[in-house]
C-alpha cells in the first residue's frame, strides 16, 4: 500500500509505502517508509533509449540525472509519474559515464548513477522526463498497526471457508452438516455447511443461514459448534401398572398416572404427530389406532383420548370393534413419556437427569422450538371441524392448507398451484408460518405427500416475516375505563389465537388492507374513532402488500394514544 505523507518532522515531505506485498496479509502490524530524498532522469537523451516501456524484459537500465551514491542494491524506491507511484527494490546501482556530446569528436562523459531495479516500473512510452522522479532514502516513519473488528457479518461467512480450532479434526470431514453459529454475546444462529480439514488447518464451509429475520453483526469470538443431537421434551414412566383386564367389559379404559402425554412430530403418523406411548396386554404389544371405525372382532388395538384436563385415556374395544382385553390380575401395562410445550430460552438445558458415557455437559444455543401446548377445547373442535374437509385425502388447495395447518409447529398455511420447470410439471407449493428458528418444512413435505394423489409433486417452505411497527391514535368514550378497552383493542388485533396481526392469522404473500384495522378496532365497545394508523414511522397505506414467501409480522409500537372526549 503506497500514498502520500504530510511529514512535517525531520523528513521530507514525499510519497510512503507500507508493504511491497499482498494488502490482504494477515499481519498485525506494517512499517511505514517515508521517502527523503528524490532524483531525476538523465536529460540529455531521449526517454525512450534509456527507460523502461512496459516489455517484458525487467532489467532494463534506468538513467538519473547526476550521481546518487546513497543509492544501493536492495533499496526500496518509487517512481512516481504524475498521481502514479510504482514500488520497486534496487538489484543493481553503479556509476556509468555517458558520453553528452551528441556522436560529437571529442566525446563528453559524465558520471551519473544507473539503476536497475525489480519489478521494472512500466512508465509511458514518451511521457515528459522532467515529469518523472525516483524517490529514494527510505527512513522509517511509523508502524501501520491493524486495529482487529470486533463484529462479523453475515457476509463475511458466508460461503467463505475460514480457519477455525477443532476440538475433534478427526472426525471430518462433514457435508451439509447442521451446524449452530454462537457468538460471545450468546447470539446463535442455526445453519448449513461444510466442515473439512486442509493440510494441518481445519476449516468450516458456512453455505446457508437457516434461521429466518436476523440481520445484524456477530460479536467476536465465534464459535461452530457441529454433531448435534436432536432432542425432544418428556420424561419416560417406564412399566407403570394401568390395572387388570376384565373379558366382561366392553371399551373397558384406564387413565394414566401423569399427563399431558407427549407427542413427537413424525410425518407419517396421523396429524403429523406420534404418542410417546406403548401398551403391553399379557406381554403382547398392542397396537394404538386413530378410531376403531373398521376395525375387527379381533384386532389388538386401542384408542387414546384427552379430557379437558389434557388427562389421557387407554380405550379397548367390546368385542365387536376391537378385542376385549383378557381377563388378568395386572395384565395392562404401559411405558410413555409425558410433558409438552415448554419451548424453553436458549442455554437453559444443562444437566442431564441421568449420566451418559461420554457426555460432559449439555447445552441449547438456540431456544427450544416446535413444542405445543395441548389444545384448548375450543381448538380440539375447530381441528375436528377442520378435519372432515379432507378426509384422509388432499386434493383441493384448501386441503393442503387445513392439513398442514394441522401439523405439529406449524400456526398457518397458505398452497398454490405453481410450475416445476426441473419436472416440468405443476407442483402444490405451500408456504407455511411456523415461527422460531426451527423448520417443520422436511417433515411435512413428506407427510402431505404421503397424503395427496399418487404422482402429485408437493413443495413446502417456511414464510419468513415480514412488516414493521404499527402506531394507533384512538378516541375513547369517556364513560368506559380506558384500561379495559386498550386491553381489548389489543386481544383484538394481537392475542396469540384469534388476533388480526397474529402470526396464526396474518396474511402470507397478501395484503393487510387498512380498512381491516378500522374495522375490526370499531367492533371494541367504548372505541369511538381511529384517529390515525402508522406503520413502519408512516402514515399507513390503503392496503400493505406482503411479497411472496413472506408473513405480515406487525408489532406494537408503543402504548396507543388516547383522546378520552369529555362528558358535555
Amino acid at each position: 500500500m503506497i500514498g502520500k505523507l504530510e511529514n512535517k518532522g525531520d523528513y521530507h515531505t514525499g510519497p510512503s509505502i507500507n508493504e511491497l506485498g499482498d494488502s490482504t496479509s494477515t499481519k498485525k502490524s506494517w512499517p511505514i517508509l517515508a521517502m527523503a530524498s528524490t532524483a531525476g532522469l538523465e536529460k540529455l537523451s531521449g526517454l525512450s533509449s534509456y527507460f523502461y516501456q512496459g516489455q517484458a524484459k525487467d532489467e532494463t537500465k534506468t538513467y538519473l540525472d547526476g550521481v546518487y551514491s546513497h543509492i544501493v542494491r536492495g533499496d526500496v524506491i518509487l517512481v512516481e509519474q504524475g498521481n502514479i507511484l510504482m514500488p520497486s527494490v534496487v538489484t543493481m546501482a553503479t556509476v556509468e559515464k555517458r558520453d553528452i556530446s551528441d556522436n560529437s569528436s571529442p566525446p563528453i562523459n559524465v558520471p551519473i548513477t544507473t539503476l536497475i531495479f525489480s519489478p521494472a516500473a512500466k512508465i509511458g512510452y514518451g511521457s515528459d522526463k522532467a515529469k518523472i522522479r525516483i524517490w529514494f532514502n527510505a527512513r522509517k516513519a511509523g508502524v501501520l498497526e491493524r486495529i482487529p473488528t470486533a463484529t462479523v457479518k453475515l457476509t463475511d461467512i458466508l460461503n467463505k471457508p475460514r480457519p477455525i480450532t477443532a476440538t475433534t479434526p478427526n472426525r471430518l470431514p462433514l457435508t451439509n452438516a447442521d451446524i449452530i453459529i454462537e457468538d460471545a454475546e450468546g447470539t446463535a444462529l442455526s445453519a448449513k455447511g461444510h466442515l473439512y480439514n486442509s493440510g494441518s488447518t481445519t476449516k468450516v464451509n458456512i453455505t446457508a443461514i437457516t434461521t429466518d429475520g436476523f440481520s445484524g453483526e456477530l460479536v467476536k469470538p465465534i464459535t461452530f459448534h457441529w454433531g448435534l443431537t436432536k432432542v425432544t421434551r418428556g420424561q419416560t414412566v417406564a412399566r407403570e401398572l394401568l390395572g387388570d383386564g376384565d373379558a366382561t367389559q366392553s371399551w373397558q379404559s384406564f387413565t394414566l398416572a401423569k399427563s399431558p402425554l407427549t407427542y413427537v412430530t413424525d410425518p407419517y403418523a396421523p396429524n403429523g404427530r406420534r404418542a410417546e406411548l406403548a401398551v403391553w396386554v399379557n406381554g403382547i404389544k398392542w397396537r394404538q389406532a386413530q378410531s376403531f371405525y373398521g376395525a375387527t372382532a379381533t384386532d389388538e388395538i386401542y384408542v387414546v383420548k384427552h379430557d379437558k384436563d389434557h388427562n389421557t385415556q387407554i380405550i379397548f374395544g367390546d368385542g365387536e370393534l376391537g378385542l376385549r382385553l383378557p381377563t388378568g390380575p395386572g395384565n395392562v401395562i404401559a411405558t410413555y413419556r409425558f410433558g409438552v410445550g415448554g419451548n424453553v430460552d436458549a442455554k437453559t438445558i444443562n444437566r442431564l437427569v441421568k449420566p451418559i458415557k461420554g457426555v460432559k455437559s449439555v447445552t441449547n444455543p438456540l431456544p427450544a422450538t416446535g413444542g405445543e401446548d395441548p389444545p384448548t377445547p375450543e381448538q380440539a373442535r375447530e381441528q375436528a371441524i377442520q378435519s372432515t374437509r379432507v378426509l384422509g385425502r388432499l386434493v383441493s388447495l384448501p386441503d393442503f392448507e387445513v392439513e398442514a395447518a394441522r401439523f405439529g409447529g406449524v400456526l398457518q398455511a397458505k398452497a398454490e398451484w405453481a410450475w416445476d420447470p426441473v419436472r416440468e410439471d405443476a407442483v402444490a407449493k405451500v408456504w407455511i408460518v411456523a415461527p422460531g428458528p426451527g423448520d417443520p418444512s422436511p417433515d411435512l413435505q413428506a407427510y402431505l405427500e404421503a397424503r395427496c394423489e399418487p404422482g402429485t409433486l408437493v413443495r413446502v417452505e417456511k414464510a419468513a416475516s415480514w412488516g414493521g411497527p404499527l402506531f394507533v391514535d384512538l378516541e375513547f368514550d369517556p364513560d368506559y375505563l380506558p384500561d379495559q378497552v386498550e386491553a381489548a383493542v389489543d386481544e383484538r388485533l394481537y392475542d396469540s389465537d384469534k388476533g388480526l396481526l397474529a402470526p396464526r392469522n396474518a396474511p402470507i404473500a397478501r395484503s393487510l388492507f387498512r380498512s381491516q384495522l378500522y374495522a375490526a378496532i370499531h367492533e371494541i365497545e367504548g372505541v369511538l374513532a381511529v384517529r390515525g394508523l402508522s406503520y413502519g414511522g408512516e402514515q399507513m397505506p390503503a392496503a400493505v402488500p406482503v411479497p411472496e414467501g413472506h408473513y405480515l409480522a406487525i408489532t406494537k409500537s408503543g402504548p396507543y394514544t388516547i383522546t378520552t372526549l369529555s362528558p358535555t
